[in-house]
This record gives C-alpha cells, structure tokens and sequence, in this order.
C-alpha cells in the first residue's frame, strides 16, 4: 500500500529551476509523490510502481518512448495502461518516493486522477485539479 499521494504542476524555467503552478497553461510537468507504508510481511528488494494517470477526460496519459506501458491486474485479469514505472529498493519502511511526468504537451484544465499499482494491485489513488 501507499498513502499521501499528492501530486502537484510546475514549470520548468530556463535555469533549470521548477516553480509550483495551478494553471494548466503554465504546467509543463506533474511531480507525483507518494509515501510507500511499512510492511514486515514483504520482503525487502526492488519494488515497481506502476504510476496511472488519467486526464479529465478519462484518458490514460501514456507516450511509450517516456515509459508507459501495459500491467495485468492480479484482481481481474485485464491490462491496464500506465503513465509511468518506477524501481525502489523498499526496506520495509515508510519513504516519500517523487517522480516527474514531463509529456512535451500541454495539459487540459481539470480533475485529474493518479492510481498507483503495485504487484498488479491498486496500491492507492487520489486526484487533483489544473484550473
């Protein structure tokens, strides 16, 4: 499981800088954070994150040359698109993991939502909002 999914926009200034933003014209890329929970019953190594994010229009965010792909749900069987994967060395502890989606495209005003999968199970979700 994971908790504290937040995901915030932020443009990306010449110096290489980031500043935080609301406004789905000025976002050039999401930083999506979430806190991994304590679990003695796993054993500690590498873990995938599997990051979803869906647009508010229901649409997958997903370009393959940034990563995306296909899981298979443990639960029914069906693949599901994902935005992003990510590798963790987990230690059976609470850490803040951070990644960025930069697609090179602009972003719709909107709710968004981000699911993050974990073992081919919803690990947890939350959504947020560009004006």
């Amino acid at each position: 499981k994971v908790k504290e999914i937040n995901v915030t926009g932020q443009k990306v200034k010449k110096s290489g800088k980031t500043a935080t933003k609301d406004k789905s014209k000025r976002v050039d890329q999401l930083k999506v954070c979430f806190t991994t929970v304590a679990n003695d019953l796993v054993k500690p190594g590498t873990e995938r994150f599997f990051i979803r994010i869906i647009n508010p229009k229901g649409e997958n965010l997903a370009i393959d040359d940034l990563g995306s792909g296909m899981l298979v749900s443990n639960k029914t069987g069906e693949e599901i698109t994902y935005t992003q994967m990510a590798e963790y060395d987990y230690q059976n502890d609470e850490t803040q993991l951070c990644f960025l989606w930069n697609p090179g495209m602009p972003f719709q005003s909107g709710k968004y939502q981000v699911e993050i999968y974990n073992k081919g199970l919803l690990a947890g979700a939350g959504n947020f909002e560009l004006k």
